[in-house]
């Protein structure tokens, strides 16, 4: 989860060769009159696959405080592993 809230902070500028990583733009376009952001949840997808990272993927992502600032929006993930089942954690763009 560390890793997801590292690229939800980082910009997709910051590596030109990887683009993929940096969600922080995606996180702030995000429509905060929805509470899935399903958007952001397939590119964190699509970031774990080009990293390699076949034994978890996100299940689900809900936006929690809809009305806050963008830096202070925090997001519900469910992160499903393969050989655990289901992980429940929260990260947050500050």
């Amino acid at each position: 989860m560390s890793l997801m809230g590292t690229m939800l902070v980082t910009s997709e500028t910051l590596w030109p060769q990887a683009r993929w990583f940096g969600l922080l733009e995606t996180a702030l376009a995000m429509n905060t009159r929805l509470e899935d952001q399903d958007g952001l949840r397939d590119r964190f997808n699509e970031a774990l696959q080009q990293l390699g990272i076949d034994w978890a993927s996100v299940r689900h992502l809900k936006l929690v405080n809809r009305s806050a600032t963008d830096v202070d929006r925090r997001l519900d993930v469910v992160l499903e592993l393969t050989d655990e089942g289901p992980l429940h954690r929260q990260l947050s763009l500050s």
